[in-house]
């Protein structure tokens, strides 16, 4: 599992990760699993995903890998014991 730094503190260091690859909506974390590959946003209970997050998740299920979009540590902890 890794997670992709997809913040930025202000516009310069936003603009030097989106030149060194960064791309928009892009989830939280990868985990990758020894059959497949999971991409997992993390929100909270209200959050909602931006409209690039919905564009990035539909491109992810077209090539047949998860998305999870997790709500709670609780939550997690069960997706991933499921996997294990």
């Amino acid at each position: 599992m890794f997670s992709v730094p997809n913040e930025g503190k202000d516009l310069r260091e936003q603009l030097k990760k989106k030149a060194t690859g960064l791309m928009k909506g892009v989830s939280d974390t990868v985990i990758v699993f020894p059959n497949k590959v999971v991409f997992c946003e993390f929100k909270d209970l209200k959050g909602k995903q931006r409209p690039d997050q919905i564009l990035f998740q539909s491109k992810v299920l077209a090539l047949n890998h998860e998305y999870w979009i997790v709500r709670s540590i609780e939550e997690f902890k069960l997706l991933i014991e499921k996997e294990v």
